[in-house]
């Protein structure tokens, strides 16, 4: 027998037993075919009917439209957001939607889908952060949604419920859904093609309707980030397809036509944007694909994405010893509650971790395409070990000691937030206040409640109750007074008047771009030098006496004054956030001097 003979046995025969659902033909009603129909316990210990279930999905969904859309005109956070505002932005200023462009010279980095939601956001809304993060927030809802759809479909409702509420409460994926980043939309449409193609050869003919759906998000997916969205679809379809005795068996003119329709779709704007700039798909595919993943650009260790996992992933990631036991455990107890779309979610997550593993380029946010199947593995899992018994120590490190630490960790992180917050800053409002002496009885709480076995299956009720209330803090209340703090000329940002920009003075940024100095001034004339040694420092600065120089705070005086013109005298007006502020003018040489305000 040949190595991928023995695979294949391995997967059909010894790994993966259980059966998940299936669909019935009359009513709405699903009849479980692994653990529900053999284990009475199951229906015994949780009840929750598949119809209560899926208006607790209802309800849950409303709970994080309001999380997700609340709240959303804080100032926009520099570098990320502030840049992927302004490229829109500029697609309004210029009229030009296939070249994308930053301060209004050619952007290579990304496809244009994300701007082109951005702009579209702010010929609805106006232009403002809560258009921007708009589009994130709203990928972010309906990739909940799409999760827990798939969910109940494939698993049933509870399942699809619980994989909604790991999900929202992932410490990851609460932070990007309120984020302005191109990975929210690319999660989304890179999970909506592999359920799409999941339902395509999930029963031994191929479904040509969802084999379609998934080319089609598989395309929109590379309007996002490129290539990347084959990348991660290809192997895990293949390999499922391959493995699993009973599924469909796609031929090679199949994934052709996934080529095909991806190339319908993205074909036209390559061929327009090549028309506007040829430069821009070498630029694009050699720099910002091929030697981005050589270590280009964020060059990190191999190990990288374990500990941004576990971060990522609480508090469900108390959850990994146990839930490696059940994944590889070799018992047939075990096997048997293993149905096969646990494989293709195996698949799908462990090869996405593998590729940005081996990639050298590494950001914490290029592993949320697969946190919909990670929420899907735990949501599985919590079914697992909530319809059991009280009395049954199978699971019982699962149900009782993996809960209790991940509430006592969500409350301790609760403290040391709010605790950092008082040691380093000047004037706190009182709300932090509250929020510390809240943190501190739920941490006391949480402690007492570790030698407390007979609630242990409201165990990971609690523990989703405490990481409900640390996203709201972190992200409706730290992330927005961080904000404010940093913002250059956002609404809580004194600049505006110290530097009177409403005479509209000649600004221009040095090293570091600060997108947010043209989005909040509805400027298209403020100047970008990559570095001091650009050529056109010298003549900007002569030219526009007076003119405001915005510079990355690595900088010093010393170093800034040495690459301006002689003659030229500057004067320190402050520093926020990254960086520090200069006016520059032309006076006699006698005069030249540095003049220092103290900043604020």
């Amino acid at each position: 027998m040949t190595v991928l003979a023995r695979m294949k046995f391995w997967w059909n025969e010894i790994h993966f037993l259980g059966l998940g659902i299936e669909p019935q033909n009359q009513g709405d009603q699903k009849q479980s075919l692994g653990r529900d129909a053999t284990n009475p316990s199951a229906q015994s210990s949780w009840r929750l009917s598949r119809e209560d279930a899926i208006w607790l999905q209802v309800l849950l969904l409303l709970v994080a439209a309001v999380f997700m859309l609340a709240n959303l005109n804080y100032p926009l956070i520099d570098r990320d957001e502030t840049r992927y505002a302004e490229i829109p932005r500029e697609m309004l200023a210029t009229n030009n939607w296939v070249l994308p462009q930053l301060n209004f010279e050619p952007y290579y980095d990304k496809p244009p889908l994300l701007y082109w939601l951005c702009a579209i956001s702010f010929k609805l809304f106006g232009v403002s952060e809560f258009a921007a993060r708009l589009v994130p927030a709203l990928a972010a809802l309906v990739t909940l949604a799409a999760t827990m759809w798939f969910g109940t479909r494939n698993f049933g409702g509870r399942v699809g419920l619980l994989s909604g509420v790991v999900l929202l409460l992932s410490v990851g994926f609460a932070f990007t859904s309120r984020y302005l980043l191109l990975d929210g939309v690319l999660a989304f449409l890179v999970s909506a093609s592999l359920f799409s193609a999941y339902e395509a050869i999930k029963t031994d003919r191929l479904k040509m309707g969802w084999w379609l759906l998934s080319g089609v998000c598989v395309g929109f997916a590379f309007l996002t980030k490129g290539p990347l969205s084959l990348v991660l679809w290809l192997p895990p379809v293949f390999a499922m397809s391959y493995l699993t005795n009973s599924f469909a068996k796609p031929r090679w003119w199949h994934y052709g036509l996934i080529g095909f329709v991806s190339a319908v779709i993205v074909l036209p704007w390559f061929i327009a944007v090549s028309m506007h700039d040829a430069n821009f798909m070498t630029e694009f595919f050699i720099k910002h694909n091929v030697r981005r993943f050589a270590g280009e650009f964020h060059a990190k260790p191999i190990w990288y994405f374990i500990p941004v996992l576990l971060v990522a992933g609480h508090p469900w990631s108390f959850l990994s010893i146990p839930y490696i036991r059940f994944l590889f455990g070799r018992s047939q107890r075990l096997a048997s509650q293993r149905p096969l779309l646990l494989g293709y979610l195996m698949l799908w997550s462990g090869w996405c971790f593998v590729f940005f593993s081996l990639s050298s380029c590494k950001l914490p946010t290029y592993l949320l395409p697969a946190s919909p199947a990670f929420a899907l593995m735990i949501g599985h899992y919590l079914e697992q070990i909530l319809s059991e018994e009280d009395d049954s120590k199978q699971h019982w490190f699962a149900r009782f000691w993996s809960a209790r630490s991940a509430t006592a960790a969500t409350c301790l992180a609760g403290v040391g937030f709010v605790g950092f917050i008082l040691m380093t800053e000047t004037q706190v409002s009182a709300i932090i206040y509250v929020w510390a002496i809240a943190w501190t009885i739920l941490l006391v709480s949480s402690l007492l409640l570790i030698s407390d076995r007979h609630q242990a299956r409201i165990a990971w009720m609690t523990s989703s109750g405490v990481a409900f209330l640390f996203v709201v803090m972190v992200m409706h209340q730290l992330v927005p007074s961080y904000s404010r703090s940093q913002t250059i000329f956002g609404d809580s940002s004194p600049l505006n008047e110290q530097l009177n920009v409403h005479s509209q003075p000649a600004f221009a940024t040095i090293r570091h771009e600060f997108s947010e100095v043209p989005f909040y001034l509805n400027r298209s004339d403020v100047s970008h030098f990559p570095n001091l040694e650009d050529s056109q420092l010298d003549a900007f600065v002569m030219s526009n006496s007076g003119c405001v120089l915005v510079v990355d705070n690595r900088i010093t005086a010393s170093e800034l004054r040495n690459h301006i013109p002689a003659g030229c005298e500057l004067t320190i007006v402050g520093e926020r956030g990254p960086a520090m502020f200069y006016r520059a003018g032309l006076v006699p040489l006698s005069s030249q001097l540095i003049h220092r305000k103290e900043p604020f």
